[in-house]
């Protein structure tokens, strides 16, 4: 099981989410599976930022300090980009034990498909994107590009043409050494 270190209990970390989400109607679970808005600019955002932790690591507490509650996709980046939305994908990242047998192309496809459900239940589809991907979460932007790229239909299309630019942190484009 992944933990992260809070002094909230779930309740008060669920409900200090929910205010960071500018009175829009968000939902939180501890879990952060699928996707989970952390942040939207309360006038209408220009732009979406999806954020990809990797394997062995919790959705939200890969994109924080150790040493802090501060949460830096939703707590900085929106100071320095104001007209942004930024979404997190939170997937099963278990490692210790783990039975799954998810490949990527498995993984990268339910990511597609979140995303492209996502942005389609609340009309944003042409909206541009940026992605952020660490570790394993940037194979599955990859694969989930790929993906839209190959397979023809409206939504794919859309969310081929919707995205902008990737930001990369520790993704094993060549290989990865597990030793």
């Amino acid at each position: 099981m992944i933990s992260i270190i809070t002094s909230l209990s779930a309740d008060d970390l669920s409900a200090q989410l929910r205010r960071a989400g500018n009175g829009h109607p968000y939902s939180y679970t501890c879990k952060f599976e699928g996707i989970t808005p952390l942040y939207e600019y309360k006038n209408g955002a220009d732009v979406d930022i999806i954020a990809v932790p990797g394997l062995g690591s919790h959705a939200l507490g890969f994109w924080k300090s150790p040493s802090s509650e501060d949460v830096w996709l939703r707590d900085f980046l929106p100071k320095d980009v104001p007209n942004i939305r930024v979404l997190l994908y939170g997937y099963d990242t278990t490692l210790p034990g783990s039975l799954s047998k998810q490949s990527i192309e498995d993984l990268g496809g339910a990511l597609l498909e979140q995303i492209i459900a996502y942005r389609a239940s609340d009309g944003t589809s042409h909206r541009p994107i940026i992605f952020t991907g660490h570790s394993l979460g940037g194979l599955l932007i990859k694969e989930a590009l790929v993906r839209a790229r190959r397979r023809r239909s409206n939504a794919n299309s859309d969310l081929s043409k919707a995205s902008y630019g990737l930001l990369f942190f520790g993704v094993p484009n060549l290989c990865l050494r597990n030793d």
